[in-house]
């Protein structure tokens, strides 16, 4: 009898990897669905970076990694006194940088767009909940990501 090789999608990797990271709880589970269409609104990271004043209109201040986040001084991974703009448009190629960005613009875009995949307080939570390594954040980062991109239905 023949065997049929499954060939993995990302989404399918993305779960593995995903389980792999939930099974020792470092991250706070949140269900969606990825899809392929983009939905209207796409507040990636570049698009907040690029339109800070948009920032202040939806906060009505610049803001804080540890004021939108409640992460204080005390958290020796990211300081807290990051502005928003700044962690929108890092750099950094590590899992802590991406997560700061595509996290950052996931808080935004679940203020402005009630179709957003994730709660603000999602948001926070799973931000908070994937500072405890480096491999938690990147997986967190990707999913912030996808749904900034649109590739994820609430």
């Amino acid at each position: 009898m023949e065997r049929k090789m499954h060939n993995p999608t990302s989404s399918t990797v993305l779960t593995i990897l995903l389980l792999g990271v939930l099974s020792q709880n470092l991250v706070v589970p949140v269900t969606c669905t990825p899809t392929s269409s983009p939905t209207p609104f796409t507040g990636t990271s570049y698009y907040w970076s690029s339109n800070p004043g948009r920032i202040k209109e939806v906060l009505g201040w610049v803001g804080t990694i540890g004021s939108a986040f409640g992460v204080g001084s005390s958290n020796n991974k990211i300081p807290s006194n990051v502005s928003l703009v700044h962690a929108l448009s890092n750099t950094t190629s590590d899992g802590l940088g991406a997560l700061c960005r595509e996290g950052t613009a996931s808080f935004l875009n679940s203020l402005v767009n009630n179709k957003f995949p994730y709660t603000t307080p999602q948001v926070r939570d799973t931000f908070v909940g994937s500072l405890v390594s480096d491999i938690a954040a990147a997986a967190q980062a990707n999913l912030f990501k996808m749904a900034n991109e649109g590739r994820i239905n609430p």
